[in-house]
Parts: structure tokens; sequence; C-alpha cells
């Protein structure tokens, strides 16, 4: 009998987390497959089309209300469905997904941890030491920084905790080689939330134009900033210069539109979006947060610059304008290191093999036939 595992997420918005569960879900080998989606309403559009027509989906709406019957009938699913392994994804749905799992018996629970998540206080710590832990078998951290948060600050024992990066699929390659200094498309992808920071890539842009530099750009994505960021864009008179195409989950149009990468955030953990663009060959300029400047390395696949920082971020482009044969090499680089350590095939067979050795550690392997390539 093959592995039969159920991944648990908020809701399937575009954004980088969203994503990754997406390509584990799709790229699994698993003989079952079921996706939860745990929100407190109905959600809007996202990416739940991209998901495999094999792949079971089920919707929970989930309040304080209605948390206990909801987590009782989550667990009745796991055994009914005889799930092996539960997979959770960010805080709230770790909660959830965690102690359903636990109460149905499975073997093997596992949470990732895709952000910092600075945003929690002591209420949150108390429920990942107290609940969320001690449910689970592994930890995952997409990057080091979050697992020594994680550590340090949230109290998870060290022991639980493993690294995980993100993986992306790997694209027919950008021509890297015809990077065109005359006619640069400078774009980023991405939710529009203040952790984004859109309005410095304005401000890149708008200054660009004032050096004279023929620059254009697309922040592809949607989010409650998008009003403001069209209405800066407007004031500047940048409305024939900067597109604002929306959420659009077909995002490889744009990264093959693209000439340079840009990310701007102020907060990160380790974004889908960066592997994604290293993997159309494009070059990096993003702000040094997260576990970008791991991914990415300064003068190697990219320029990494102090976040927030207006004429260090103008330079970095500036200098990849001046030297397209430069701006083409870390785009190369870029393209290898995605092939070898971020291809969602290489993420995800580490992911099941960690599954498998903890089901035998559970003494459940002997039932489970191991079906990695």
């Amino acid at each position: 009998m093959n592995l039969r595992i159920a991944h648990v997420i908020g809701a399937l918005r575009v954004g980088g987390a969203e994503k990754q569960f997406v390509n584990l879900m799709n790229e699994s080998s698993a003989e079952r497959k079921l996706a939860v989606f745990v929100s407190p309403r109905p959600p809007g559009p996202g990416l739940d089309g991209e998901l495999q027509s094999t792949i079971r989906q089920v919707r929970q709406l989930v309040s304080k209300k209605t948390f206990v019957r909801e987590v009782l009938k989550l667990r009745d699913l796991f055994r009914q469905e005889q799930i092996y392994v539960v997979h959770s994804h960010m805080f709230w749905a770790n909660i959830f997904g965690v102690i359903a799992a636990r109460l149905s018996g499975v073997q093997v629970i596992c949470t990732s941890e895709h952000g910092e998540n600075r945003w929690k206080n002591s209420m949150h710590r108390l429920l990942e030491r107290y609940v969320i832990s001690p449910c689970c078998t592994v930890r995952f951290c997409v990057s080091p920084r979050i697992l020594e948060r994680r550590r340090d600050i949230d109290g998870v024992p060290a022991d639980k905790l493993q690294l995980l990066p993100n993986g992306t699929l790997m694209p027919a390659l950008k021509k890297v080689d015809s990077f065109d200094a005359d006619e640069i498309c400078i774009g980023s992808v991405g939710r529009f939330v203040t952790q984004k920071n859109f309005e410095l890539l304005i401000d890149v842009i708008d200054s660009l134009r004032h050096r004279g530099r023929s620059v254009r750009a697309a922040i592809v994505g949607d989010g409650p900033e998008m009003p403001a960021i069209k209405a800066s864009i407007e004031r500047r008179g940048l409305g024939d210069v900067i597109v604002l195409p929306g959420m659009d989950t077909n995002v490889s149009r744009w990264y093959r539109e693209f000439d340079i990468y840009a990310c701007t955030s102020v907060e990160e953990g380790l974004p889908v979006t960066i592997i994604e663009a290293m993997s159309y060959g494009l070059p990096i300029v993003s702000t040094d947060v997260g576990a970008i400047s791991e991914v990415a390395r300064d003068d190697i696949e990219g320029r990494i610059v102090a976040a927030g920082r207006l004429e260090e971020f103008v330079q970095a482009v500036e200098e990849l304008l001046d030297n397209p044969e430069q701006a083409a090499e870390l785009g190369r680089r870029g393209r290898r290191r995605a092939e070898t350590v971020y291809s969602i095939e290489a993420v995800t067979k580490a992911l099941e093999t960690i599954y498998y050795d903890n089901l035998t550690t559970a003494n459940t392997g002997a039932n489970v036939k191991k079906s990695i390539g």
C-alpha cells in the first residue's frame, strides 16, 4: 500500500506558501492525496484550479463557535481516508490540523513554517509550545533564520525542527543571453500587502526614469494595498510605465516578459517568487530580508541591498543596465542553482523520504510500500 497524505492550509490565495502547497501536492507520489482548506469565511479566488483533478479537496468553515465540531469532523475524515501523514501549513491551520490528526491516530504529523511570523505574541507562543509542537513529529522550516526563530523565540524543541526549502517547477529556459539594456522590464510578483513595500519599487522606477533610463515595470498580484499603489503610480504620471495586471495564476508569461526581477520587501521568509524568477534565468535585485540572500547570493545570482534603501537599490539596477552580460551571467547562475537545489522534484523527494523514515520509526513503515525513485 502506498502513501496516503493530507495537506491542510487556510485557503489557496495567490501567495508563496499557497504556491508551495500546490507544487508539493501535485508532485507527490502518494496513492491518496487530500487537500483540506480551513477558514472562517468562504475564500475568494485563488490557486484551487491548479491542483490536479485526482486530489480530493475539502473545505471547512472554522470559527471559535464551530472549532470543536469541525476538528472532530476532520478527525473522522482522516480515519475514513486512512491517512498516514498529515502536513499542515501556517499557524492557524497548524493548530486545527495537528489536533485533528492527533485525535485520529495519524502516525506522522508535520507542519511547515513559511515565514518568520514576527506578529506572534505570548499567546501564540504558548500555543506553539503546548499544543502544536507536542502533537507534531516534524516541524519543517524553509530557511535557517526561520528555524532559529522557532527554536529560540517560539520554544519549539530543536529535535523536531528540520530544514526543507521551498521548491519550484522548472520551466523551459528563458533566453537570458537576449538581455537588452535598451528596453528593460523590471518585474515583481506578490500580494499587495505592506510587507512587500511595492512603494519602493515605484520609487526605483521613478528615479531611473528621471535619470534618463528607458525602463518599464510590471507588478503582478492583488491585495489590500492595490488602491494605494495605483494612486501612487497615477500621482507620479507613471500609468503608462508601470503595469498592474492584477492576480494572474499564469505568472509564467510575466516571468518571460521580465528582464530583471525585483523584490523590495521589508519582511519575508523564503519567497517562492525569488526561486521562480531564478528558474526563468532572471537576475535578481532584492532587499536583504528573510532567507533571500541565502538563495540569491550577492554578486553570484543577484544583487542584494539593505531594506528600504532607495539609492542602493537604484544603483544595483543601474549596474545591471550598464553591464548586460553580467546580468545575463547572474541569470544563468540562478537557473543552475534553482535546478540543483530548489526544483520541486528534489524538494518533494527529500520530503517524502522524511515521511517514510518517520513512518518506519512509528512502526507503520511495514504497511507502506516505499515508492520514491
